[in-house]
């Protein structure tokens, strides 16, 4: 079995396991590209108030982070504005179809979990094993695609 560096042209670089020829690398980076731009994109969280955009980290392209672009405000206007581009994801790496080794804020307790991001059957879900300590111990919530992809709140784009 041979193994080929797959470097893309997003920043990640991924270690694949090839038997065969040409036609077989091509599958695999084809395969790889799919896998993480599934990922990207806004996402509405599991209580239907806050869209997040995942994307690659600003700091470390290798990695993907969340970022809040949509969000039912509060009556303060100096917590809407520190909570607009907040990351509540990051340090997600992504191996095969999963993102893993990341976290996640609650931003109403302050507190950090681990987090594990995987596609689902369906192009519109991803699923979301948040959890302290042990990933068994954790809970499953299910995020969907938002019909509009939003920027950053600051992006002037």
């Amino acid at each position: 079995m041979k193994f080929i560096t797959l470097s893309l042209t997003v920043g990640l670089t991924f270690f694949a396991p090839i038997m065969g020829g040409a036609s077989e690398i091509m599958a695999a980076e084809a395969q790889v590209i799919a896998s993480i731009s599934g990922f990207s994109g806004s996402w509405v969280t599991d209580d239907n108030e806050t869209i997040i955009l995942i994307e690659q980290c600003d700091r470390d392209p290798r990695s993907f982070c969340g970022y809040v672009t949509k969000f039912k405000p509060t009556r303060k206007k100096l917590e809407n504005r520190s909570i607009c581009d907040a990351r509540l994801v990051g340090g997600l790496k992504p191996v095969g179809n999963i993102l893993q080794n990341g976290w996640v804020i609650d931003p109403e307790s302050d507190s950090i979990y681990n987090l594990e991001i995987s596609l689902t059957q369906s192009a519109d879900k991803i699923s979301l094993r948040v959890y302290q300590g042990r990933k068994r111990f954790g809970e499953t919530v299910i995020w969907t695609r938002a019909k509009n992809n939003y920027a950053k709140c600051n992006d002037p784009s």
